[in-house]
């Protein structure tokens, strides 16, 4: 074809996925250009905006219906990480609020990319924040942040 814009033909361009070729690397890669793309247009506050908003998302995926103790929640919690393989949480209570640990995250040492690893803590945050807030019984203004991440643990507040 003989045009300004010169095309390449598939076959050409070693590209020959067909519908059925979707594999996980695929959806990953697919991933981090959606999230890469974020990044270049979106101030740093929309981004982590939107990344809270997936967390929240997530969230909505697995309600935790009338669960009222730390154990039940844990345990309902870890069964969503796990089936997702995203590691595992403990809560730590204390007299004003909860300390959140997300341990076994995706990380840089694990292989996973950068891209993805700077994302999980909103989303997380987002997450935790959506299931905490649908138990509180109280009306009383709570919210959640992340503390502290390295490797392939998060660590987050939830207190007012």
């Amino acid at each position: 074809m003989n045009s300004a814009y010169n095309t390449v033909e598939t076959q050409e361009s070693g590209f020959n996925a067909s519908a059925g070729d979707f594999i996980p690397e695929t959806v990953q890669f697919v991933l981090e250009m959606v999230i890469e793309q974020i990044r270049a247009s979106a101030s740093a506050d929309q981004t982590h905006g939107f990344f809270v908003a997936t967390g929240r998302r997530m969230a909505a995926l697995a309600r935790l219906g009338d669960l009222n103790n730390v154990e039940d929640i844990e345990l309902t919690l870890n069964t969503v990480w796990n089936r997702m393989g995203l590691g595992s949480v403990n809560f730590e209570l204390d007299d004003h609020g909860l300390d959140i640990v997300h341990t076994n995250l995706p990380s840089l040492e694990s292989g996973a990319s950068e891209t993805i690893v700077n994302a999980m803590p909103a989303m997380l945050e987002g997450a935790y924040a959506a299931w905490l807030e649908s138990l509180s019984q109280n009306g009383a203004t709570l919210r959640t942040w992340v503390v502290s991440h390295s490797g392939s643990r998060l660590e987050l507040r939830h207190a007012p």
